[in-house]
């Protein structure tokens, strides 16, 4: 006879991780036309800007979700729910893509609990829940899933398919090219090897589905040359040094200390990071400071480095691309130190998973003070509903 009990015997690591799909799902989706009523003036900006295929095109950059946005001006052009389910919609397989990352690198503990926090974070939530391409630079994440599926997959054409599709899909965002260089030099031996086992035809033909797919992005830079120094993440005009400088420096104060008081986006002064996670971002980033020989480390300080440089120049990356590199910085911390407690007790389970327990008892103290932050405290914000009046037409 079957019975919840012996399925759940027979799915014990399947059936958390299924509910916490459905929790992350719930969160993604939960309120998102109602939350605060109307759009903001960017939502409303990005709306209008996409119903013209001419000017898609022309503009070559986002391509991928500004045709997205054309087919819902299209569709349900006075829709809230649709034209931010666009910004849901491309997060989900980013989170899926973290999680099988954080649980090749870290382990099965690690995995759950970091993507518990970043799903939640009030960062990532009002990132992902808005109508604006800029938490497109959460992507990134997609080059870390294809880190580790080529060292789990011996399908050589699949591997070079999937990532001429990744990168193609990648390099329409503004800066996201500096990274993908990164990625590449990372993994060049691999990629090499690769290249080596496939047949010259194969090669030849999914490289022109890839040319193929970029071909709107060198036609929108080629018809729309002011969009090349976008293309590569830097200000239409020279930066002012003392502005970046000032931006840079700011970085580690807005993630700890206090936020620029913006109320269209962010509760009040609060700094992005909670307590626990502040914590967990020093112990990961001393880590991997002290694994500097180690080409992990190195790539993941490079991407946080080169990315706070690319917000710094105040041109148009947003600081969400730092986000990624923050959280598998707090994914080392929160591993280092749940290594150190099964080393004092390596064979002993009870202690073993009380200390577990008390990690995740964490994890859910900050779930629920993030979600609260976002889904409670910023949308009843009297300076928040003053720029949400706003409607698609």
């Amino acid at each position: 006879m079957i019975s919840l009990k012996n399925i759940y015997k027979k799915n014990k690591i399947t059936i958390p991780i299924i509910i916490g799909i459905l929790v992350i799902l719930f969160i993604l989706f939960f309120r998102l036309s109602s939350i605060v009523g109307g759009m903001n003036y960017l939502e409303i900006a990005t709306v209008n800007n996409t119903k013209d295929i001419a000017t898609i095109v022309n503009n070559g950059l986002n391509e991928p979700y500004n045709l997205l946005q054309f087919g819902v001006n299209k569709i349900t052009p006075a829709s809230i729910f649709s034209h931010r389910a666009i910004s849901v919609l491309l997060t989900i397989p980013l989170m899926i893509f973290f999680f099988i990352h954080l649980k090749h690198k870290y382990g099965k503990y690690t995995a759950p609990m970091v993507t518990v926090l970043f799903a939640s974070s009030a960062w990532l939530l009002h990132s992902s829940r808005s109508s604006v391409p800029t938490f497109l630079y959460i992507s990134i994440l997609g080059i870390l899933w294809f880190h580790s599926y080529i060292r789990s997959s011996m399908n050589y054409n699949r591997i070079y398919l999937l990532g001429i599709l990744l990168l193609s899909f990648l390099i329409y965002i503004p800066g996201i090219i500096w990274f993908i260089i990164i990625g590449i030099i990372y993994e060049r031996k691999i990629l090499k090897a690769l290249i080596k086992k496939l047949n010259r035809q194969n090669i030849i033909v999914m490289s022109l589905i890839g040319l193929l797919l970029i071909i709107p992005l060198l036609y929108g830079l080629v018809k729309t040359p002011g969009n090349i120094v976008n293309f590569l993440g830097l200000p239409s005009s020279s930066p002012n040094l003392l502005t970046s400088v000032k931006l840079f420096a700011e970085i580690p104060y807005n993630l700890f200390i206090k936020m620029p008081y913006s109320p269209m986006i962010w509760l009040g002064t609060v700094p992005l990071l909670d307590y626990f996670s502040s914590a967990m971002f020093i112990i990961g980033g001393y880590k991997l400071i002290k694994n500097w020989k180690n080409d992990y480390s190195k790539i993941i300080i490079i991407a946080f480095i080169l990315g706070s440089i690319l917000y710094a120049l105040n041109g148009p990356v947003s600081m969400i691309v730092i986000l990624p590199s923050t959280y598998l910085i707090i994914a080392s911390g929160l591993a280092h130190i749940i290594d150190m407690w099964f080393r004092v007790f390596p064979k002993n389970p009870i202690p073993r998973y009380v200390g577990l327990t008390i990690l995740s008892i964490a994890v859910l103290a900050v779930f629920a003070y993030q979600t609260r932050s976002y889904f409670v405290a910023w949308p009843n914000s009297n300076g928040t509903k003053s720029y949400y009046r706003h409607y698609p037409s």
